[in-house]
């Protein structure tokens, strides 16, 4: 009796599946999280769209239309950098070199990618922080390759007030500013109202930074839409794909630690 007991219940471990037995054991639910809400939204999609098709467009002209299209465009370029400069005075120049100086210059950048650095680190959003740093970094990284692809000169015709180095296409302070601002919009200002009158103020900084470079004849109005374009788009995809508010939300209120009700009766 005992032998066949004991023979019927090995029969039955016999049975079971060896996969089974081997296999790691997965809990149900896995306790895996949830996939991130991605969010692109228009406004991203939008972005994405204006800055590849530019792109491409750039490529295509300076490039392949280097004696064609790209000198057609040349010209038009450089009729409104010469429309501008027709409105230079002295006062009115050293004025617009000194606010170009001031926005576009590259130790303002790093002054304002420091302090949004030294700010989620203190806050502990090393998500943000991560995501900031490499969306600038791919930005610059970005704007360096068109360059070196396109060389495209300074706008000719007249007489550059201001200061500038490397090729022209696409203009580097004003993607730098582009994309060190959209950077601190989404990693230090929470969703609403305030992210949106960032936005107007950002908007207008490097609108101010654009005209200043074609006023000053450094930069071309191609050179300055395109630089924009870049620095927008990388890091607002960037911020939009990997951090959404949903999940990891900005707020600099502290809340309650506990869960539970406390109050009244139960307190």
């Amino acid at each position: 009796m005992d032998g066949t007991a004991g023979h019927a219940v090995g029969t039955a471990h016999d049975l079971t599946p060896p996969g089974s037995r081997r296999g790691r054991r997965r809990r149900r639910p896995t306790g895996e999280p949830p996939p991130l809400p991605r969010h692109l939204e228009s406004t991203g999609v939008g972005w994405m769209v204006a800055a590849v098709g530019l792109i491409a467009l750039t490529l295509l002209v300076f490039m392949a239309g280097r004696y064609g299209r790209g000198m057609s465009v040349a010209v038009v370029d450089n009729w409104v950098v010469q429309r501008l400069a027709a409105l230079r005075t002295p006062g009115l120049t050293s004025f617009v070199r000194g606010l170009s100086g001031l926005i576009g210059s590259l130790w303002t950048v790093k002054v304002l990618a420091w302090t949004t650095l030294i700010v989620l680190v203190v806050y502990k959003r090393y998500r943000h922080m991560i995501v900031a740093i490499i969306s600038v970094q791919a930005t610059s990284l970005v704007a360096i390759a068109l360059s070196a692809a396109v060389r495209r000169p300074r706008p000719f015709g007249v007489e550059i007030e201001g200061v500038w180095a490397g090729w022209s296409m696409p203009s580097r302070p004003v993607t730098y500013l582009s994309a060190v601002s959209v950077a601190m919009l989404y990693s230090l200002v929470p969703k609403g109202r305030w992210r949106q009158l960032g936005k107007w103020v950002a908007t207008a900084l490097v609108a101010l930074l654009a005209l200043a470079r074609m006023y000053l004849g450094v930069d071309a109005p191609v050179d300055v839409l395109v630089g924009a374009a870049i620095g927008v788009t990388i890091p607002l995809l960037a911020f939009r794909w990997f951090t959404p508010n949903e999940v990891f939300p900005i707020t600099y209120r502290r809340g309650r630690a506990a869960h539970l009700d406390v109050g009244g009766a139960r307190g």
